[in-house]
């Protein structure tokens, strides 16, 4: 009996019995059962309480490990989206210079494409020219030919002169 138990450690060697004592009546004995009936509820209540405040402190903690891991999970999304707008800056990086390499992969293609028609041009040219030259060699020839002619007969004349 948890009022009977507690007086009794407090009282030490004077500690009462806890069998009951001889009771003069009816009423006395209804008092004494209605004492260890509230004994016995304030004894499980004591237990209840303490099986509370030992659920309490088990949830408390749990509640700190649960915030703890909330914090981890919390700062980990922060990491990840850092990462994620750091990897898209770079995904922006990498499509800007690869436009401008396209641009300059366009600039050298036109650069090569006006270097051949300008090749293209001059091998014209040069093939005209040539025809040119040739012309220009035929009638040198005959030019030669007319002119060794004339210097032969010229030569000729001048012996029978």
């Amino acid at each position: 009996y948890y009022i009977t138990n507690n007086l009794s450690r407090e009282m030490g060697d004077f500690a009462l019995d806890e069998t009951a004592l001889p009771m003069a009546n009816a009423f006395n004995k209804q008092i004494e059962d209605q004492v260890k009936h509230k004994d016995n509820d304030l004894y499980t209540m004591d237990s209840d309480i303490k099986e509370k405040r030992a659920r309490v402190e088990a949830m408390s903690e749990h509640m700190k490990n649960v915030q703890q891991e909330l914090s981890i999970t919390q700062n980990l999304v922060a990491a990840r989206l850092k990462e994620i707008e750091s990897e898209n800056h770079l995904r922006m990086l990498a499509e800007r210079e690869q436009g401008r390499i396209n641009l300059l992969i366009k600039r050298k293609k036109d650069d090569i494409d006006e270097i051949k028609e300008r090749q293209n041009t001059h091998e014209n040219n040069m093939f005209r020219y040539t025809q040119k030259i040739e012309q220009i060699k035929q009638q040198m020839k005959w030019s030669q030919k007319e002119l060794e002619t004339g210097l032969k007969k010229r030569h000729t004349e001048m012996k029978m002169q």
